[in-house]
């Protein structure tokens, strides 16, 4: 049997309110002995008080008077950890209750050391404004070749607390992308555990790092070029079309305007996809159409059943509160 003994990483950096939504889901996990360490990267909003209401045997806080960065932060999770399995979750976003417990149980069956899950990005609401389902488990080495297959960024990851410690952490040189990194050393040590459910939110919204296009970007190309190697283009190619029209999804959600005209113009000329110009003219004048068109596309690549999954647990978020002080 699987040892079920968690500890959770969660950096933070004056966020309450929506860390208190996470901390709400985290907290009501079925079916793990959990341990959470948040890392509070110099707060100087309500934060503080927030944890100190929380401190027990199970919750513990790591402050930082000056921020190290997403990398110093988990890192300084990790190395706190006493468990057999570290997970991760970002300050914004939530879980399903049985997040933890199924990836421990396709880590039994599959005989891995790391896992992930199925997402839905969810917007300030936690309305859901898209899908993305895992790769199949087993080796997912060239996968990560060709782009960042894993949903969810560091939010939907369970992984031997060894293994992480065995690859020296994250790194904090691909800025934008510590957690694509990450993933790409662990996919050369051990085989992925996937869950095929929408258990992670991944929270899209003003206050993301993700909506830092540029940077994501930057940080992209810089792994690629760190564990690419002789992928031939004819495979990094598609790869490559993937992220830009991820990226370009960004400016749609940002409502820039003029960014999501570029980037679509740019994909169209560059992919020889004309197509792609239909989204630079519907980005030019309806951002928000454009983005909820695209949602609904990836609603329709989904399962109904796998869709329903995840409005099912976040519709219920809001009853546990309770488990966090006022």
């Amino acid at each position: 049997m699987t040892a079920r003994d968690v500890t959770v990483v969660v950096p933070t950096r004056n966020r309450r309110d929506v860390l208190a939504t996470t901390l709400t889901t985290i907290l009501g996990q079925r079916d793990v002995d959990l341990h959470v360490v948040v890392v509070d990267e110099a707060s100087s909003d309500a934060t503080p008080d927030l944890l100190a209401a929380l401190r027990s045997d199970t919750f513990e806080v790591v402050r930082h008077d000056e921020p190290k960065g997403l990398a110093g932060a988990r890192n300084a999770g990790i190395e706190r950890a006493r468990t057999t399995w570290v997970a991760f979750c970002d300050d914004d976003d939530v879980w399903a209750p049985d997040k933890l417990a199924a990836q421990l149980d396709e880590i039994e069956r599959v005989g891995s050391r790391w896992s992930c899950t199925g997402t839905v990005s969810i917007d300030g609401d936690l309305r859901v404004i898209g899908y993305h389902r895992p790769p199949p488990s087993g080796d997912v080495t060239d996968a990560l070749r060709v782009t960042n297959v894993i949903p969810g960024g560091g939010s939907s990851v369970l992984a031997a607390t060894d293994l992480a410690r065995e690859i020296g952490g994250y790194d904090a040189w691909p800025t934008g992308c510590e957690d694509f990194d990450f993933h790409c050393r662990m996919s050369k040590v051990t085989t992925l555990a996937a869950v095929d459910r929408p258990l992670v939110g991944y929270r899209v919204w003003a206050g993301s790092m993700s909506t830092n296009v540029n940077r994501m970007r930057t940080g992209h190309v810089r792994v690629l070029e760190r564990h690419r190697g002789d992928l031939p283009p004819d495979l990094a190619r598609p790869g490559d079309l993937h992220a830009e029209q991820y990226w370009a999804r960004f400016h749609l959600r940002n409502r820039d305007r003029a960014a999501a005209l570029r980037a679509y113009v740019d994909i169209a000329r560059r992919y020889r996809l004309p197509g792609q110009l239909v989204y630079a003219l519907w980005g030019a004048l309806s951002p928000d159409g454009a983005d909820r068109h695209q949602a609904d596309l990836e609603r329709r690549r989904v399962p109904a059943d796998w869709a329903a999954q995840a409005r099912e647990w976040l519709d219920r978020i809001p009853t546990l509160e309770p488990l966090l002080p006022a």
